[in-house]
């Protein structure tokens, strides 16, 4: 039982790095643009 919560929370904090450097990026972008 504690495996799988482990699992599933590894998976989870994946996905939220994966957001947040997508939302930095995306910003990056935008910023670039203005400029």
């Amino acid at each position: 039982m504690m495996i799988i919560y482990i699992i599933l929370n590894l998976k989870n904090n994946f996905i939220i790095d994966l957001n947040k450097n997508y939302n930095k990026s995306l910003t990056n972008t935008f910023v670039n643009v203005i400029i």
